[in-house]
């Protein structure tokens, strides 16, 4: 194999293996819709929704902190925190969780940061 490929290849595998997990920790109102879709990496949200959620990495450790909103008129990102530590980071002793709650604010698509992730957030009526 050439160089040039090997090396784009082993690239290609460690870029592949970095990406965060998500898991919702709330549920929609009744009625509305709020969900996180982990493979796709998308949230779907009714106008004046929030979706809290855990992020993790690789190794099941606290994701990092930092968020952003692509548009904020349409959704927002906060950092949250809870009273729970994590059950794994053995290395460390048990950890915060790494959580963030998105709010719909107006229908639209737009997409937030989490971790060192980018999640689409498409918001409904």
């Amino acid at each position: 194999m050439k160089p040039m490929l090997v090396l784009f290849l082993l690239a290609a595998g460690v870029v592949a293996g970095c990406e965060n997990h998500y898991e919702a920790i709330t549920a929609p109102p009744p009625g509305l819709t709020a969900s996180l879709d982990d493979q796709s990496k998308s949230i779907r949200l009714s106008r004046g929704v929030s979706i809290a959620f855990a992020c993790t990495n690789q190794r099941g450790e606290p994701c990092g902190r930092t968020s952003s909103t692509e548009n904020t008129g349409t959704a927002r990102i906060f950092p949250a925190n809870l009273d729970d530590l994590t059950e794994w980071g053995y290395l460390h002793g048990p950890q915060p969780q790494a959580v963030f709650v998105v709010v719909g604010i107006a229908e639209g698509k737009t997409a937030v940061q989490a971790g060192a992730d980018s999640l689409s957030v498409t918001v409904l009526p």
